[in-house]
């Protein structure tokens, strides 16, 4: 599989992946860089789940330093986990804003949004990082 950023060519092995859970006021942020793969998405939304604050706090999914490196397939194996693990209660913080560069990577999150709209999750997408947050604290 190859992925596309600026007009450069890259393979899912080029560069290590990563993330980290930061927490924050209103919000947790899953912050990515490298190659985005599948199982770096699962073992994010695993360490998210399992946050103390996971219920009381919304998302933001920042991918603004990464390339997805991932199929449609495994979008939805990461769709049907997020199925399976998706909070029982009707009463959690349900708001999740995907940030993203550039307008190829809007359409592309748009698209999962709508792969995952009977998800219990408002997913919006953002290549603003400050309508982005502000979304998450109303």
């Amino acid at each position: 599989m190859v992925s596309f950023d600026n007009g450069e060519r890259h393979s899912p092995g080029d560069e290590n992946m990563g993330f980290a859970l930061e927490p924050h006021d209103h919000y947790l942020e899953v912050v990515f860089d490298g190659v985005l793969v599948k199982h770096t998405v699962l073992s994010s939304i695993n360490q998210l789940l399992n946050h103390p604050e996971y219920y009381e706090k919304h998302s933001l999914w920042n991918m603004t330093d990464s390339r997805v490196g991932f199929s449609m397939t495994d979008i939805k194996e990461i769709i049907g986990v997020m199925r399976l693990f998706s909070p029982k209660k009707a009463d959690f913080a349900n708001r999740s804003a995907l940030l993203v560069a550039g307008q190829v990577n809007v359409s592309l999150a748009e698209i999962v949004i709508e792969m995952a709209r009977s998800l219990p999750f408002d997913f919006k997408v953002f290549s603003d990082p400050s309508r982005a947050k502000k979304h998450l604290r109303h």
